[in-house]
Parts: structure tokens; C-alpha cells; sequence
């Protein structure tokens, strides 16, 4: 039984109409036949036609577009679906607002074609060291509670010695920032080499934006399509 796998977008008049398109056209090359390929968008009019500067673009693929009709999505689609790539998060965001239950066959396009592992164990490591950081924080206020209270009540009824208290109260602020400051590096890596999961909406842009659009897509779908079964 072939597999559906459904592209998104909002219009479905620009990226997913190309990267429907495009996927299918890979898969063919590829001899992968045991895929259905569909696109939708969130916000999409019914039956209407692909953009001209995508049909164009397409055209210099060798693939023909001109017969695409644009399709909203619906539940049933989502559910017929058996892995859904969108264009951007917040492609995906509205899915899964919309359908929670799709939450587990539902990718932006960058996120599915980095292999979804290796995004997993990026987020997983985010997860853990935003626990250590947690963990150090409950240490470093546990450790220093008392004294903390006592500075607090000091501020407030000691006015005139709140130059001190305060010089006191950033000290403690900084050696905590000390105390995170691997971790919090580690943080600042792992989300730029995560990067930016989006394919920019090139509609209303020259030809050429659909251009890099178009080769931007199929590179991430070729990684895809390597790896299918």
C-alpha cells in the first residue's frame, strides 16, 4: 500500500505546489513509486492555480504544473496523510493547534530532510542543559536562601544601606550567571547549528526568488528522497 506523504504551505500556489511537483519528480527519477504525493495550504481557495512564476520555474525543471489546482486542508487529508512537510513552523504550529492528534507524522521540510534524529538528539541536549541550568539555579538559591531572605528584608526596611545590599544582591546575580555560563553557551550553539527550519514565501517576489525557492526545496526533498525506502 503506498504511502501519502502531503506538502503545506498557506496558498498551496507557491512552495507546496513546487514541492509536490518537485517530490514526485524525484521520487520518479529515483524509481520510489510507493508514494502518493498531495499538498494543501492552511488558508487556500479551492481549485484555483498555481502561481505563473511557479509554473514557470517548473517548466525549466521539465516538470508541468500547469494543471495544479490549489486544495485547502482538511482533517481528512491530515488523516489520510502519513507524513506531512510544511514550509515553515508556523505552518506546523497550525497543524498541530488544529489536529494534536497528527503531532507524530508532522515536520517542516528542513526539520524532516535533517533527519529527524539528529534534530531530536539537538533538542533533547537543549532540554537537558535547560534542566541543569534549572537544577544549579534551585542549588545556587537553596545554598544561598537564608542570606537571600535576609538581604530581602534588609532592602526593605533598611533604605539607607541599599547601596550595599544591592552591591551584594548582583554579586550573587553574577556568580550564578557564572555558574550557567557553559551552559548557557551550549544553548546559544545548538540553536544556530539547529538554524532556521523555514522555506521563505517567495509570492509577489520576482521570478527569481521562485527560482532559489524551487532549487532551496528540491535540495532538502533530495535528502529526503535518498533515505526513503
Amino acid at each position: 500500500m503506498k504511502k501519502t506523504i502531503l506538502l503545506v504551505c498557506t496558498g498551496n500556489t507557491c512552495r507546496s505546489s513546487m514541492a509536490e511537483a518537485l517530490l514526485r519528480d524525484l521520487l520518479t527519477r529515483y524509481g520510489k513509486g510507493n508514494y502518493k504525493i498531495k499538498s494543501a495550504g492552511i488558508s487556500a481557495f479551492e481549485g484555483g492555480d498555481a502561481a505563473y512564476q511557479a509554473i514557470r520555474v517548473m517548466k525549466e525543471e521539465g516538470i508541468d504544473l500547469s494543471n495544479h489546482q490549489t486544495t485547502l486542508l482538511s482533517q481528512q487529508l491530515i488523516e489520510e496523510s502519513d507524513l506531512i512537510l510544511t514550509m515553515t513552523q508556523r505552518h506546523k504550529l497550525v497543524i498541530l493547534d488544529d489536529y494534536p492528534d497528527s503531532r507524530e507524522k508532522v515536520y517542516t521540510l528542513k526539520e524532516y530532510a535533517a533527519r529527524v534524529e539528529d534534530i531530536e538528539n539537538e533538542t533533547k541536549q537543549i532540554e537537558e542543559l535547560h534542566q541543569i541550568i534549572d537544577k544549579k539555579r534551585e542549588e545556587f538559591i537553596l545554598e544561598y536562601q537564608d542570606e537571600i531572605e535576609e538581604l530581602e528584608d534588609k532592602r526593605e526596611e533598611l533604605l539607607s544601606e541599599l547601596e550595599g545590599i544591592e552591591g551584594r544582591i548582583a554579586e550573587l546575580e553574577d556568580e550564578l550567571n557564572q555558574r550557567v555560563l557553559a551552559e548557557k553557551r551550549e544553548l546559544a550553539r545548538l540553536k544556530e547549528r539547529i538554524g532556521n527550519l523555514d522555506i521563505s514565501d517567495p509570492f509577489g517576489q520576482p521570478i527569481s526568488i521562485y527560482r532559489d525557492c524551487a532549487q532551496e526545496i528540491k535540495a532538502e526533498l533530495e535528502k529526503i528522497v535518498e533515505n526513503l525506502e
